[in-house]
């Protein structure tokens, strides 16, 4: 898989609606962003929780690091190509 960044590109995502489109309680938003920076390329993750117990339901689940090592395989795979 080769990743050619020309533009910048956004995914937003949610957990705001089940299956057939349904609100729902929702727990977050997340932004993940890919965008050519001098050389190489830019990558920014993003998550807004609704509340605050939200965020800290998020942190104690281990998000935070999952989320880290997912850009850190991300960075070893582009770098291979």
């Amino acid at each position: 898989m080769l990743l050619e960044v020309t533009a910048g590109k956004r995914i937003v995502f949610t957990d705001a609606f089940r299956v057939g489109w349904i609100p729902q309680s929702a727990f977050m938003v997340g932004c993940l962003e890919i965008a050519p920076e001098g050389e190489g390329t830019r990558y920014t993750a993003t998550t807004w929780h609704w509340t605050r117990e939200a965020y800290d339901q998020h942190k104690t689940m281990g998000f935070e690091q999952g989320w880290a090592t997912m850009a850190d395989q991300l960075a070893e795979l582009a770098e291979a190509r």
